[in-house]
């Protein structure tokens, strides 16, 4: 058996933590069990997460106390839809009780996975960051603190950006890791490092031309560089696509590429797609979001009015947007009008608790302070505060502190708005991020808003630059405006024509009322790139 062993761990000389790869043959007492791991090491280096998933989750049931298998599992089940998996959340802590025959560097690996899959951000960060400090040449540690930035950093008012340098350091030690590689691509299109973008690709595709991931590859590309014929193939291709790349074709194009027309192109292969009912309902969101997006409001109602009512209604109430008031009063009728008002919970996760009311109550005020009916406000802010229905009580609270902070602002209180909102949990573990879909999207931007507004920018960049997560669309063109201006202010004059170029690109369609924010862009990059050219 040994001779065996040493065969089969041959073929996995090189590429991604070989040391794990080594480990999982001391650690398991099933031939059986470990074949599968090995098969799934194999496929996740060729970038085929399906059979990938197949394989660990084989490994992991052929022996229940594979602690290896378990984690390859529970990380997998984040990217593919696996077969008879549980939560990956329960395969990463059933993996991190199985721990005690790992080294300590591998126990520390799956207590920081543990941590992120149980959504304590700040902790996995702080244990990657120790990994990362004590063992630098560990690919598996460097590409967990990116993940940890990637996903979790929007919820923390900070830039997903920050993932950059943990991506580069894993192909620095591994140049094969295509997950390294698509987030760095995904990265490269939000932020217009086209070149970049470009070489990843070709690398990707030139390697894993057969990739699940393939196909989001080419999109990216198509996408930032609005090929038509890209496009099209692209569109046509996502109707044989399953859950996972099917949604990640529409985030290319709507939160990394940012191209609003091309997320478009996929309303019809979502239509016919053959999705369970959570893909289904996110999808559907999706598509009911693009037109608040990108500020046309007038276009035919989507497949889900109500979320695309609460988006409206958020955007309404910032005054940035300028939205008419009798559109902002129309809106609160609206919203005053739904019984019972819906859950509009993440489609992928599993609330726990109902939120309907509160949010109900919550866009309300914000409604009634952009109205300037301060009493009907403050009305809705202490009703909120009077929760105290467990577990209820606390999100409820987090909501009457944020409309505390507006009511301040539309005082002219900048200071106090912002103490107030400084005490909303951004978070990605707050309770109402579960229930509620939206939930610290538009606080985010209001504590942008306010930094900017007390000449704070430096601080207030982060929070504008966080604006990449799954439910973040319909603020992501303000968000760029915004940089816009605070780059200019600030000197850089190449990322503020970014900034502006993006904002004018995503709104050059927007509705009439809002063109005077286009046409304020379109002066300020025409402004920069006449005085580059001096």
């Amino acid at each position: 058996m040994d001779d065996l062993v040493g065969r089969m761990l041959a073929r996995l000389s090189s590429g991604r933590d070989t040391a794990l790869t080594r480990l999982a043959a001391v650690t398991t007492h099933s031939l059986p069990a470990l074949k599968r791991f090995l098969d799934g090491e194999r496929a996740l280096r060729a970038g085929r997460d399906a059979q990938a998933a197949a394989a660990f989750r084989d490994a992991a049931m052929l022996d229940t106390s594979f602690a290896l298998a378990q984690y390859r599992l529970a990380l997998m089940s984040t990217w593919v839809n696996v077969r008879d998996a549980e939560d990956p959340a329960v395969w990463a802590a059933t993996a991190a009780r199985h721990a005690q025959r790992l080294t300590p560097l591998v126990r520390d690996l799956l207590n920081a996975y543990r941590a992120y899959k149980e959504l304590r951000g700040e902790e996995a960060e702080r244990l990657y960051r120790s990994v990362t400090e004590g063992h630098p040449d560990n690919v598996e540690a460097w590409f967990m603190l990116g993940e940890t930035f990637f996903h979790y950093n929007p919820w923390r008012g900070r830039s997903p950006m920050e993932a950059w340098t943990p991506f580069q350091r894993v192909l620095a030690l591994d140049p094969s890791d295509s997950h390294a590689m698509i987030h760095l691509a995904r990265l490269a299109a939000a932020e217009g490092r086209i070149a970049d973008l470009d070489s990843l690709a070709r690398r990707y595709l030139e390697r894993y031309p057969d990739a699940e991931r393939a196909l989001e590859m080419q999109a990216l590309q198509a996408y930032v560089h609005d090929d038509a014929q890209g496009r099209k193939a692209v569109a046509a291709a996502a109707r044989d696509a399953d859950d996972y790349v099917l949604t990640s074709l529409f985030q290319a194009a709507a939160l990394y590429a940012q191209n609003l027309a091309a997320a478009r192109d996929l309303a019809a292969p979502f239509r016919g797609s053959l999705s369970t009912s959570a893909f289904r309902q996110l999808r559907q969101r999706y598509v009911a979001e693009l037109g608040v997006a990108g500020g046309q409001w007038t276009r035919e109602p989507g497949p889900d009015d109500g979320w695309r009512l609460e988006a409206q209604a958020l955007i309404a109430a910032e005054p940035l947007f300028g939205v008419a008031r009798a559109r902002v009063a129309a809106l609160r009728d609206s919203v005053a009008a739904s019984h019972p008002y819906p859950l509009l919970a993440p489609p992928l996760t599993h609330p726990g608790l109902e939120l309907r009311a509160e949010m109900q109550t919550y866009l309300l005020g914000l409604l009634s302070a952009r109205l300037g009916d301060t009493a009907a406000a403050n009305r809705y802010a202490a009703a909120l505060g009077a929760v105290r229905d467990e577990p209820r009580a606390g999100p409820s609270r987090d909501l009457a502190r944020g409309l505390r902070a507006e009511i301040a602002r539309s005082r002219g209180d900048l200071k106090r708005a912002l103490t107030e909102i400084e005490g909303f949990p951004f978070d990605v573990s707050a309770p109402g991020g579960r229930a509620a879909a939206h939930w610290g999207i538009r606080e985010r931007f209001l504590r942008a808003e306010l930094l900017h507004a007390l000449d704070r920018d430096e601080e207030a960049l982060p929070w504008y630059d966080s604006f990449q997560g799954g439910y973040d669309l319909p603020f992501i063109a303000a968000a760029h405006l915004r940089q816009g201006e605070i780059d200019e202010r600030l000197g850089d004059r190449e990322r503020a024509a970014f900034h502006y170029g993006r904002f004018a690109s995503m709104w050059g369609a927007c509705d009439a009322e809002f063109q005077p924010l286009v046409a304020r862009a379109r002066a300020a990059q025409a402004r920069l790139v006449a005085t580059a050219a001096r």
